[in-house]
Formats: structure tokens, C-alpha cells, sequence
């Protein structure tokens, strides 16, 4: 049997889990328990106001609304340099794909020339795929939708 304050009764457990606790059990609800049966020792509420703290020196009163800036800066700063890569990644695309479209060099033989062709085909269509975002993100980097 197990003793319960709210109800000022022994309440005996069916299933036996209580055999063998010795004594009453109360858990992490003993203080809420305690004060409900001892009201008159409750501590009085303080009339002191909070104040945040850091080793010992006081916080001014607006630390927290600099934190959020900060943060919202750090956040800002962070997209704007996602996206400055993101369009540097892409400009660095075209400018490599460009020079091998106009290549005349007399020295290249014709299959060279061949395969440089069918290489800025492809990389044309990935800078356009890139540009309309039709890659989708795997564990070995982007994947195209057209396999051509």
C-alpha cells in the first residue's frame, strides 16, 4: 500500500508494483507534495526583479534585443554570400563552356574537335538546367533531370 497526501488514504496497488518499494514513494512531485500539506512554509515570493547575470556583472537591458540583431545580421549575411556563390558558380560555367565553343585551332585534330562539341553541348544544357534549378541534390553531388 502506498500513501497518498491529496487523498489522506492508503491506496493499495492491484497490479503489485509498490511490493517492493520500502516506504511511500513520491517521485519528483515530493515538494509539490510537501507544501500542499505544509502550506505555511512556502517561501514568500521575493519583490526583487530578476537580473540576468554573467560572472557576476549585471546585463544591460538590451542585451537581448542586440542578440537578435546580430543574429539577424549573421542570417542576412549568410544568404547574400549563398547566393554571391551561387551566381559565381554559374558565370564560372559559362565562362569555361564559352572559349571551347569558339576554339579553331588548327592544331586540333577533327576528333578532338569532335568531342569538344559534344562536351559544350552537354554543359550547355546543364548551365541552363542549373539556371531553371532542374538538378536535384544527392549524396555524390547534382543530378540532371535530362540524361541526354
Amino acid at each position: 500500500a502506498v500513501f497518498v497526501i491529496s487523498l489522506k488514504k492508503k491506496k493499495k496497488e492491484k497490479r503489485g508494483s509498490f511490493k517492493e518499494v520500502d516506504g511511500a514513494f513520491f517521485g519528483t512531485t515530493f515538494a509539490h507534495l510537501f507544501f500542499l500539506v505544509f502550506p505555511e512554509l512556502k517561501p514568500e515570493k521575493s519583490k526583487e526583479h530578476y537580473v540576468p547575470r554573467v560572472f557576476g556583472f549585471k546585463l544591460h537591458r538590451t542585451w537581448h534585443q542586440k542578440s537578435l540583431e546580430a543574429a539577424r545580421r549573421a542570417q542576412l549575411e549568410y544568404q547574400e554570400e549563398k547566393r554571391r556563390l551561387e551566381a559565381s558558380r554559374i558565370k564560372t560555367s559559362i565562362i569555361i563552356a564559352t572559349p571551347m565553343l569558339f576554339k579553331t585551332n588548327k592544331q586540333i585534330n577533327n576528333d578532338t574537335i569532335r568531342d569538344n562539341c559534344y562536351f559544350n553541348i552537354k554543359l550547355q544544357k546543364i548551365i541552363i538546367m542549373i539556371q531553371k534549378k532542374k538538378f536535384k541534390k544527392t549524396e555524390r553531388g547534382l543530378k540532371g533531370g535530362d540524361n541526354n
